[in-house]
């Protein structure tokens, strides 16, 4: 068997729209072209649901050619999850617009040096060894953060830019207390003419997160956004047809294509990433049986011929992994649970 593993990464929607979600890029086009500044724009969807494929999308269109009166930066904030915010942001800022003189000086506030390819780097200054051997992270202070993120937007003006959109992603994959310190850092300091915030968040979990810090969520979510797009759910239907068109698109050799989309599609329901995910290791345990089977480890068929089975146990093992450590035990335990899929009970296990 050949397998045809799916990307797992953002993609350009103009060029690969399974899901129909490049309108969500059109009417933000036209948001980016036609609202004020400072301009806050939410991109309201659960994880998985093609969030950054948006970004992309519209980062392809904007930083393709010369253009220099529009700039368009993404921040990965899950990349640098685990440094300062303020200071990341900066300096991946500089590196983005090649800003050597900028980030040299942020570099000697920091370190008291302006060494910053050799010694550091953008990649070493997570953590700083002192004469001592102890280790620190050092923090930009508000006022030095604001003060530089100033001087960058001049130097875009200067160089012919009247507006900077800035996109902050993979929020979601913070810790939730991270995420609302980022989003407060962006209300509170980074709010200025000529720019515009585009940020992808999952606010139903954004929500939960400041009831249980005991804030007002919703005055907290129309304080910060000016505005925002709510990805809609998808129908069990349109994401079959989409598992259909990933199975032709990739090439993807698997029997009983129709009724192994259909189970997990229907398990998927409301995120179309997992659906790359499960398929891509469904190919690898089925190419795994294939030697099992042929090897004589286990009997001729005994998997490869019942890969809608296959397909209800990975279900299992991947969403509900104490009912699989179960099934281990209590073999009879597997018919009472493919029922349940079937008929979309599972919880109830």
């Amino acid at each position: 068997m050949e397998m045809s593993y799916i990307p797992d990464e953002p993609i350009n929607l103009f060029e690969n729209d399974l899901l129909a979600t490049s309108a969500y890029v059109e009417a933000l086009e036209e948001i980016l072209k036609d609202c004020p500044t400072p301009y806050t724009i939410g991109i309201f969807g659960s994880w998985g649901s093609g969030k950054s494929s948006i970004l992309k999308t519209i980062q392809h269109k904007y930083n393709t050619g010369n253009k220099k009166e529009i700039m368009f930066f993404i921040y990965d904030a899950w990349k640098y999850s685990k440094d300062d915010f303020r200071r990341s942001f900066i300096l991946e800022l500089c590196n983005f617009m090649m800003l050597k003189k900028e980030k040299e000086k942020i570099f000697e506030a920091l370190y008291g040096t302006t060494s910053t390819t050799k010694e550091f780097g953008i990649a070493k200054i997570i953590t700083y060894k002192t004469s001592q051997s102890t280790t620190f992270t050092p923090i930009i202070q508000p006022e030095l953060f604001e003060e530089k993120f100033k001087d960058i937007l001049n130097i875009l003006k200067n160089n012919g830019c009247n507006k900077f959109i800035i996109a902050i992603d993979n929020i979601d994959r913070c810790h939730k207390e991270q995420a609302f310190e980022i989003l407060l850092t962006v209300k509170n300091f980074l709010e200025l003419e000529g720019v515009i915030f585009l940020i992808p968040i999952d606010e139903k979990g954004l929500r939960k997160y400041l009831q249980m810090s005991h804030q007002d969520a919703n005055e907290f979510l129309r304080k910060l956004f000016n505005t925002h797009i709510q990805i809609r759910s998808f129908s069990d239907n349109e994401l079959f047809d989409y598992g259909i068109k990933l199975i032709e698109k990739y090439g993807i050799k698997l029997p009983q294509k129709e009724t192994v989309i259909s189970l997990i599609s229907q398990e998927y329901s409301k995120n179309p990433r997992r659906i790359i995910q499960f398929l891509n290791t469904l190919q690898t345990e089925y190419y795994l049986a294939q030697i099992q089977e042929r090897k004589g480890y286990i009997p001729q068929g005994a998997i490869t011929k019942n890969i809608d089975m296959l397909v209800k146990l990975l279900i299992i093992r991947e969403e509900y992994p104490e009912i699989y450590e179960i099934t281990q035990d209590d073999k009879n335990l597997i018919k009472e649970i493919s029922e349940a899929i079937l008929t979309q009970s599972l919880s109830s296990f």
